[in-house]
């Protein structure tokens, strides 16, 4: 006698018996192990004097001498202290008694970009300096794999014609920290949610696949990180028809909205010659440099008056300088008031002079 068996049946074990397939991880909202007991940076900054005595634990990545100014200030005990920067904020980090380094992390040159990279999970005890700033007396720490606390989407951009050096980390609610690694300019903006979610979404259909695009000369490169699931997976996605040129286009758009209102010098280069004063302005410089991104001219003959604002900018950060310390030779950028004569080399009247150190 044949029993006949219902089609459900079957399909079920055909199922059962197929093979495994093997998912493309999807990002979801995140709640890694790694953000455990974890406070902000931004958090501790708000409020030093509630943090000041008590143990913390921050995940954040290695700054070197706050190559980037996140921190804010000069170092609070000694020139050879380091930064970290979560996205929220920056802090400087001192080696406590017995403290031996970080675990399994590579060389860390304070004065090297490249380390800037290297993720930190950090457990140490608040302090505050003798100026005031509040810093981390480091217990122990380790290099670790992931993004700071609350952070679901990092962007790297880079290449173009221009250079770009660029991060931008993204919250789940739209807080956005975008970076200039080549200026050292970053801001703190928002962006809308249903968008955050909407290019994880689409990022995330894409994770395995590694790459996305094809590489063309001259054109912008982006490496996206999310989680998905305890671990990060990162996407490099070229600019161009791909599946994802909707999502560039909201990613740049991300990227312009975060430069609204920054301000950039005129022009960036090396004084080449400096005349003394003439009636009422303290002398000029002759600048000559190339038009980068953001800069408007590659050579300048620049007047300083006393209204002038000259800073040095260094690894502690911005001190004030004077006539004085401008020497040919230096590398500087210089951002114009009042009307610019366009011949060539353009005339202008600086209203500010950043002494930079190479």
């Amino acid at each position: 006698m044949k029993r006949w068996l219902p089609s459900w049946m079957l399909l079920l074990g055909l199922v059962a018996c197929g093979p495994a397939l093997t998912p493309t991880p999807t990002p979801s909202s995140p709640s890694p192990s790694l953000w455990e007991g974890v406070v902000s940076i931004g958090e501790i900054l708000s409020d030093p004097e509630g943090f000041e005595g008590r143990e913390v634990t921050v995940v954040a990545y290695y700054r070197g001498w706050d190559l980037f100014g996140e921190a804010g200030s000069g170092p609070p005990l000694t020139r050879s202290d380091v930064a970290v920067a979560d996205g929220t904020g920056g802090i400087y980090i001192v080696p406590g008694e017995g403290f031996g380094g970080f675990k399994d992390a590579p060389p860390l040159p304070p004065h090297q970009p490249s380390a800037t990279e290297t993720l930190l999970r950090i457990r140490g005890v608040v302090r505050i300096g003798p100026a005031g700033q509040p810093y981390i007396e480091v217990i122990e720490g380790e290099k670790v794999e992931g993004l700071p606390p609350g952070v679901v989407l990092r962007v790297r951009r880079t290449g173009t014609l221009l250079g770009l050096d660029e991060e931008l980390m993204v919250q789940e609610d739209g807080a956005a920290y975008l970076l200039d690694r080549k200026t050292a300019y970053g801001v703190h903006f928002s962006v809308e949610p249903e968008e955050v979610a909407r290019v994880l979404e689409q990022v995330g259909e894409h994770l395995s696949e590694g790459e996305v695009g094809t590489p063309i000369p001259d054109t912008a490169v982006y490496d996206f990180t999310l989680w998905a699931g305890e671990t990060v997976h990162t996407l490099r996605v070229f600019e161009g028809e791909s599946p994802l040129a909707g999502t560039i286009d909201v990613i740049s758009r991300w990227f312009d909205q975060g430069r609204t209102g920054q301000e950039q010098p005129d022009i960036r280069g090396t004084i080449t010659a400096i005349d003394p004063s003439q009636g009422e302005i303290l002398g000029t410089l002759r600048i000559e440099g190339s038009i980068a991104e953001g800069t408007e001219y590659d050579k300048a003959v620049v007047s300083v008056t006393e209204e002038t604002e000259i800073v040095r900018r260094g690894p502690e950060g911005e001190v004030q300088a004077t006539f004085d310390d401008l020497q040919v030779g230096q590398w500087v950028e210089a951002t114009f008031v009042g009307p610019v004569a366009e011949s060539y080399p353009v005339q202008a009247t600086a209203g500010r002079i950043v002494i930079l150190e190479k």
